[in-house]
């Protein structure tokens, strides 16, 4: 038995990218191991219909990717299912660490931290992520998912290690997401960013960051105006943005791409202002969206704000730009992206550095704002997810809406056109203002 460790579900769940579970009513996983260097994972189900167990073993593809290799079915006993698994493992512990399934010859495999930018060029978020013991569970989190996302455009890695880092990082986070609202997403396209669908709609979604903030000052009007002014450029990009697929074919806005034709068109915006700071301002967003101060009550209407050289951007972004009907709603997060991946990949197992780490900050919990500290460490079953802290803000003259239950883990902001105030159908843990806190183990 010493080939043999139980790991926890959370950390064999984030393998689901290729192994989904059963449905309920097939079966069941009851428990999940591994050999003790994580080579190979497995896991014994319950059979729903004739009670009985299986036993499945996954392993590394040639590009990483982990994917069932042997099965065995109909043990009378889980006890039964585990022996089996238990000498496959021992019988497998000189074996290499790739178990090949001779389908990958089309496929890259991703090594997102080999430099291939040189180190004056490199970002310093890279550097940091890959290099400091503070972020390894950030780091080796990544390195599991890489496998599993499809480099469209072909220079993911280029980007990453330089100054698209927090654009790339951005598409990782909302990869991430999507796979957990249970989405399966087309990647055979440059543009939009994400086509996501579900048996019933499809809809498309481009991810946009910006990372810099002109005039940065702790003057709270100030900063309220020029966030506003950084917000509205960005999403502005993007709807008056025109592209062609392939050379010769007819320049089209994100919502005419094939396929999208009548669907809901979404835009998912990060703001990386301050990097040393880990949650950002949202109501400003909120605010630039729908044109009205909502911190007051009764709400007051808000009617611009003004660029350095004396230019007046309206607010109320929703209902004075051309086409802004195509756009069904906004994503945006106010948490910092790279300390989630770092505490979710310390929750699933993956810090090699044993760190110790605390999560605290703000959230909204039956309706009320309360402080929230605790201790991140490994857990059986997840306590962080990718959705707490996603806010959906929608457009209430869309042409298609999108419905709340396509992500209904989400935080969903609605605005009422007849009494101008807004309305939110939130989980009952909502963060919206964190910070994380990472010490080396004693």
């Amino acid at each position: 038995m010493k080939n043999i460790k139980s790991i926890s579900k959370s950390k064999f769940d984030l393998y689901r990218w290729t192994y989904k579970a059963l449905p309920i009513f097939l079966g069941k996983e009851i428990a999940w191991f591994s050999d003790p260097y994580e080579k190979i994972l497995a896991t014994i189900i319950l059979d729903s219909c004739d009670l009985d167990f299986s036993a499945v073993l996954l392993g590394k593809d040639e590009i990483g990717k982990i994917r069932c290799f042997d099965s065995k079915t109909n043990f009378p006993s889980p006890n039964e299912a585990f022996q089996w698994i238990s000498e496959k493992l021992d019988s497998l512990q000189n074996h290499g660490d790739v178990f090949p399934q001779n389908d990958c010859e089309s496929q890259k495999k991703m090594e997102l931290f080999k430099d291939v930018v040189k180190e004056e060029k490199q970002h310093i978020n890279y550097k940091i992520l890959k290099d400091k013991f503070e972020w390894n569970s950030a780091k080796n989190l990544i390195e599991k998912i890489m496998p599993y996302y499809i480099d469209i455009d072909g220079n993911f890695i280029q980007q990453f290690q330089s100054t698209g880092f927090n654009q790339r990082l951005w598409e990782l986070f909302l990869f991430n997401y999507f796979i957990e609202e249970n989405k399966e997403i087309d990647r055979t396209r440059t543009s939009p960013d994400f086509v996501v669908y579900n048996e019933n709609l499809t809809i498309g979604i481009e991810a946009v960051t910006k990372n810099t903030l002109e005039n940065k000052t702790y003057d709270k009007s100030l900063f309220h105006n020029n966030m506003a002014i950084l917000w509205s450029g960005a999403l502005y990009d993007k709807l008056k943005h025109i592209s062609q697929e392939k050379k010769g074919a007819l320049k089209t806005h994100y919502w005419e791409k094939e396929g999208l034709n009548k669907k809901p068109f979404v835009i998912a915006i990060q703001n990386f202002y301050d990097e040393s700071k880990e949650s950002i301002e949202l109501s400003t967003l909120i605010e630039l969206l729908f044109g009205y101060d909502f911190t007051q009550d009764p709400p007051r209407k808000v009617e611009s704000y003004t660029k350095a050289n004396g230019t007046k951007i309206p607010s109320g972004f929703f209902f004075n730009q051309d086409n802004v009907e195509h756009l069904s709603a906004v994503i945006a997060t106010p948490l910092g992206i790279l300390s989630k991946f770092n505490r979710i990949g310390k929750e699933r197992g993956f810090d090699k550095r044993n760190t110790i780490m605390f999560h605290q900050g703000l959230c909204k919990e039956k309706s009320k704002v309360q402080k929230f500290v605790y201790q991140v460490k490994e857990r059986e079953f997840a306590h962080e997810m990718w959705s707490n802290g996603i806010v959906i803000i929608h457009n209430p003259k869309a042409l298609y809406p999108l419905p709340n239950n396509f992500f209904p883990n989400a935080c969903h902001i609605h605005f009422n056109l007849e009494t101008k105030k807004i309305t939110k159908y939130c989980n009952s843990f909502f963060p919206f203002q964190s910070k994380t806190i990472v010490f080396p183990s004693e």
